[in-house]
């Protein structure tokens, strides 16, 4: 990756490309400039390693369920029972093609009011997510290659309700909101390592 790096900080005056890797771990950059960046520098694209919503069985409908614009690529995913999927497709790390219909996310729980967490996929690594005040969904991610973090946006009209309170669970069980510092346990469990 490092060749890449120093080949396209040629063809782009280097301060653009690092800016957008360091931003988000090429996540940033994995929208339609990170495909036209791979796609000059002659990176080869695959599909991404990713199931298809139908290989991965939907739940009980939740509250989060709806499309999201995922604030860092601006493009969009559905959550629906318990996992989400990709609308819009984009290029993940410069290299894997996120298609339509793959699953980003899944695994998805409630944890407390108003909190969720889940497996993303892409990032492979626990993701917790909070209901900010405007809707939006406030997701930390401990990633395999690091941590990163964004907030995925409703789109208009199609979260059906408000989703901070959409069924009553012990409200101390997996409330993160004073954790620092987030961990997953022995058991595959996301703690707060404070």
């Amino acid at each position: 990756m490092n060749q890449t790096i120093q080949m396209l900080k040629v063809g782009l005056g280097g301060a653009s490309l690092l800016g957008l890797v360091s931003a988000g771990g090429c996540a940033a950059a994995a929208g339609d400039m990170g495909s036209a960046f791979a796609t000059a520098a002659g990176i080869p694209q695959m599909d991404a390693f990713l199931p298809a919503r139908e290989a991965v069985a939907a739940g009980e409908p939740m509250a989060i369920d709806g499309d999201y614009t995922i604030s860092t690529i601006g493009k969009r995913i559905r959550f629906e029972g318990g996992r989400a999927y990709a609308v819009d497709p984009w290029l993940h790390g410069f290299t894997l093609k996120v298609r339509p219909g793959m699953v980003v996310i899944r695994d998805i729980q409630k944890t407390g009011s108003g909190q969720y967490t889940g497996q993303d996929l892409p990032l492979m690594g626990p993701a917790t997510m909070s209901v900010m005040e405007n809707g939006a969904l406030d997701v930390a991610v401990r990633g395999t290659l690091g941590p990163a973090r964004y907030q995925l946006v409703p789109v208009a009209g199609s979260v059906s309700s408000p989703p901070v309170d959409d069924d009553p669970v012990d409200d101390d069980a997996g409330d993160f909101s004073d954790c620092e510092t987030i961990d997953v346990d022995g058991n595959g469990n996301i703690i707060c390592a404070d």
